[in-house]
């Protein structure tokens, strides 16, 4: 995180001033264009990400055997990511991101880069997973119909202030 000038944001009764490796702890992050490692596998990077997190072993082989499946990454999971498609990596992304237990979940134009089928199938699945492990997610996008699928709360801005709050 970067230090702010002035103030203090407190994610989950951590600090990013006197506490920042724990807020960042409670973030995850996503945008369209993914950065992961071109010569790893989904397994490794979700187990690797996993325990970066600390998520224990036992939690982790649950959530890669649920999030793998329903994002249909399972038959994908020894393949290297320089060989999946765009749409492949933007799941194991999304899964990745999942694979930890943040609490606050940053998407920048997550699905932006996707065919509309990926987009809209993606998009149900985050519906349907925000049900089943509630988290706070800050969504950007540009397609105001993603923003009313999958917001409860939407703000519209221009030239950095709020136009109009729903």
């Amino acid at each position: 995180l970067i230090k702010p000038d002035q103030g203090d944001a407190v994610i989950d009764g951590a600090s990013i001033i006197s506490n920042p490796a724990e807020a960042r702890s409670k973030i995850g992050f996503l945008t369209s264009e993914l950065k992961l490692e071109e010569f790893f596998t989904p397994n490794y990077l979700f187990d690797f990400f996993s325990e970066l997190h600390q998520v224990p072993p036992a939690l982790r082989d649950q959530r890669k055997k649920i999030l793998f499946q329903r994002f249909g990454i399972q038959q994908f999971a020894e393949v290297k990511v320089a060989n999946l498609s765009t749409g492949m990596k933007q799941r194991l992304g999304l899964a990745r991101v999942l694979a930890g237990q943040a609490e606050l979940l940053l998407m920048d134009e997550p699905f932006a880069s996707l065919d509309f089928l990926t987009r809209e199938e993606l998009q149900t699945q985050l519906l349907g997973i925000q049900q089943k492990m509630p988290r706070t997610i800050i969504l950007v996008t540009h397609q105001l119909d993603e923003a009313v699928l999958l917001g409860q709360k939407i703000i519209v801005m221009h030239s950095d202030s709020t136009v109009r709050e729903f």
